[in-house]
């Protein structure tokens, strides 16, 4: 009976070991470089950046040569608002930046810009000879614009006009050719109006509520102190009140109204910068 039971607590034994080794096995399996690299694609395509940037950090561990899933990584975090996690990692993991693969040097050329690093960012492009000229002055379009040199981008497309142009250029030009003929509201000029006629700046900006509800204010305040001071002389209390008032609105309509143009330009050129983003992070 006892040479039974050890015959038996022999092959238990031997079961449990190649019970553990299929397991280990698996294991090893399903975590192996195709494997992750499969699930990180599968994330990052179906738009889950944190748990795509984890898995792509695995990939990379597993295979550091792979250029595609370094560019995913990078990619992963600039979709997670973490592009200064995104460039330090691109430190770690690149080390000569020299004609890197396209897409690889897309991705860190959109960290640097994020991270408003220009000067490196324009580094990074005269150390890539194997981008073709339609890259290049995309490349070249996109630092000025980013920068809001809305002249200098002028300039260097105007001068790098090509004989047969990508769509993108196309369009990116065209976005910056109609940006540069849209006449700028001066908020010197708002000011001004604004101190002539109360609200009159605000109009010019294309806030004719605005205007005339300064207006109304303003010459409602001015009426009752001017009434106040017929009335009563020097020392009317109501005419010093309600021209204290309107006083103090019309000096911050003024001071309004040069804030209000210089938003109107801001916000103009920022919807202009919006469209050309779009076309540079597309165009690599």
């Amino acid at each position: 009976m006892k040479k039974v039971n050890d015959y038996m607590i022999r092959w238990i034994k031997f079961f449990c070991l190649i019970l553990l080794l299929d397991v280990s096995g698996s294991s090893q399996g399903l975590f192996s470089y195709e494997n992750s690299l499969q699930f990180a694609d599968y994330l990052f395509e179906s738009g889950q950046f944190s748990l795509a940037s984890e898995e792509y950090e695995r990939v990379v561990f597993l295979n550091p040569h792979d250029s595609a899933s370094i560019g995913r990584l990078l990619e992963s975090y600039r979709m997670q608002n973490r592009s200064e996690l995104g460039l330090k990692r691109a430190g770690q993991l690149i080390g000569d930046r020299d004609d890197l693969p396209v897409k690889l040097f897309s991705q860190i050329y959109y960290l640097e810009m994020e991270n408003k690093r220009f000067e490196e960012a324009e580094q990074l492009v005269k150390l890539q000879s194997n981008l073709d000229d339609t890259q290049k002055n995309l490349a070249h379009l996109g630092l000025a614009i980013s920068q809001n040199k809305w002249n200098d981008a002028r300039s260097y497309y105007l001068n790098h006009q090509m004989a047969e142009e990508s769509p993108y250029y196309t369009s990116l030009g065209n976005i910056i050719q109609e940006y540069s003929s849209k006449r700028k509201k001066s908020p010197l000029l708002a000011a001004t109006l604004s101190t002539i006629i109360p609200g009159a700046g605000k109009a010019y900006t294309g806030r004719w509520a605005d205007g005339a509800i300064a207006l109304v204010f303003i010459g409602s305040n001015a009426w009752q102190s001017y009434r106040g001071f017929e009335k009563d002389g020097i020392k009317s209390v109501r005419g010093w009140v309600f021209g204290a008032i309107g006083f103090g609105f019309w000096v911050g309509n003024i001071y309004g109204s040069y804030q209000t143009a210089r938003q109107h330009n801001q916000s103009v050129m920022q919807k202009y910068h919006d469209k050309a983003s779009d076309i540079i992070y597309y165009a690599f």
